[in-house]
């Protein structure tokens, strides 16, 4: 599995969780050359939180996780809610929508699809964002 390495610092502790803020990757630095994670424009710096261990705020880490992570998440995001919103809509149609005189069986099943794919990616996110996807490695202490 391929992974991506990024940079960061950690900026909070929460119970057993670090925050880290992941900085740009080296490969985003080039023109024309930009990774999902940063993607077109200057995005805010990316925060995840990760086991606490023995980490405090302020060191500075190596965070690797899979790429495919980043890509499914925009697949989840942007490209499932037009599919479903499609797909619920044409159930819709195709249940009821032609014999009526509205269209109320249409925006039914479009919204029905919409409520669906935001489930998914509610639940989808949860295990992109599991902490044992993230390796964390200490590269310096917060005051060394």
């Amino acid at each position: 599995m391929k992974m991506v390495e990024h940079t960061g610092s950690v900026v909070g502790i929460s119970g057993d969780k670090a925050v880290i803020q992941l900085g740009t990757p080296e490969g985003c630095h080039a023109p024309g050359l930009r990774c999902a994670c940063c993607g077109f424009i200057e995005p805010e710096p990316r925060k995840v939180r990760v086991p606490r261990g023995d980490l405090r705020e302020g060191d500075e880490v190596t965070v690797t996780m899979p790429a495919y992570s980043t890509y499914l998440s925009t697949f989840l995001v942007f490209g499932l809610p037009i599919i479903l919103f499609v797909l619920g809509a044409t159930v819709g149609w195709l249940i009821d929508g032609r014999a009526a005189a509205d269209d109320v069986p249409i925006i039914a099943g479009g919204v029905g699809g919409l409520v669906v794919a935001v489930l998914v990616a509610v639940m989808a996110n949860r295990r992109l964002t599991s902490a044992s996807r993230f390796e964390v490695r200490l590269l310096k202490r917060g005051g060394a």
